[in-house]
């Protein structure tokens, strides 16, 4: 009971999962659910600026379709201010997406996407002071693709990016779920530009494989909770609650082929490709 009134205090939600211990271990599946689309949309990104389409224009297309994650909604403006992210270390990314497949290999789960965006992590993870911001994956991604995706002027809303002295958020939207966030408002000093019949396929098709990462990784997360065998009902509360899933249980998910993509029961066909997003052809990254 005690606990229960703290955690109530702490946490709008919040989970009985078991005994003393199992709580970290329901927590490490939701690594992957926002790494990997981290990389994913950086990807995304840097290819569109480097077929012409603006950094900010791009983004504000995949944040309006089923391309929208976590990583893409709140997160990416932080790679387009140049901040990537003070809310956290890339050695706690590292670590935390180590765990989720040292997880894996001992519920002999086989998490494909976890594992390439695991291997993309350790990359800058390497080469990179520990306690750089956790978003500097896509510096080596931004290196190999040679684009710039900075946009000039523009500063994420957020003390965690590149002001530090940005103002308490003071307004906030619940969504159809119950979930609340912040109201943002994003004012790029750069406009939107006309784009070629090229450049807007482009962008269709990295929307279409940021969506494919979604339901890909969502899945994973899926398989490897239940190989922890956690209920059904609990892990559909803890993914919809944890890391503000987005497009995959909230208002989108009747854009992903009317398919209702958090049901836990439903049939996910066997991964035959890693995305390119996740694990780019070979020569593209170093």
């Amino acid at each position: 009971m005690r606990s229960e009134m703290l955690l109530s205090t702490l946490e709008a939600v919040s989970f009985h999962v078991g005994d003393i211990g199992p709580g970290q271990s329901v927590k490490l599946p939701t690594s992957p659910l926002f790494y990997a689309p981290a990389v994913a949309s950086c990807d995304a990104l840097c290819r569109s600026v480097r077929g012409g389409v603006p950094a900010q224009q791009a983004w504000r297309t995949f944040v309006g379709s089923s391309a929208n994650s976590v990583a893409v909604g709140p997160f990416a403006p932080f790679l387009l201010d140049g901040s990537y992210d003070r809310s956290g270390t890339l050695e706690i990314a590292v670590k935390d997406m180590g765990l989720t497949i040292q997880q894996a290999d001992e519920l002999g789960v086989g998490l494909p996407i976890g594992r390439a965006g695991e291997k993309r992590y350790s990359q800058p993870g390497r080469k990179f002071d520990r306690y750089d911001n956790h978003l500097g994956v896509v510096e080596l991604a931004r290196v190999a693709f040679r684009v710039r995706l900075h946009v000039p002027g523009y500063r994420a809303p957020s003390k965690c990016g590149a002001d530090p002295a940005h103002p308490p958020d003071q307004e906030f939207l619940t969504d159809a779920v119950g979930r609340t966030k912040p109201k943002r408002e994003h004012v790029f000093p750069l406009h939107d530009v006309p784009q070629a019949n090229a450049q807007i396929r482009l962008i269709e098709c990295l929307a279409r494989e940021l969506t494919h990462v979604n339901r890909l990784i969502l899945a994973e997360a899926l398989d490897l909770r239940r190989g922890m065998g956690l209920s059904n009902a609990l892990i559909y509360d803890v993914i919809t609650w944890s890391v503000e899933a987005f497009a995959w249980s909230g208002s989108h998910t009747g854009q992903y082929d009317n398919e209702k993509i958090v049901d836990p029961s439903a049939a996910v066909a066997p991964l035959k490709n890693i995305p390119h997003l996740i694990y780019p052809l070979k020569g593209e990254l170093s």
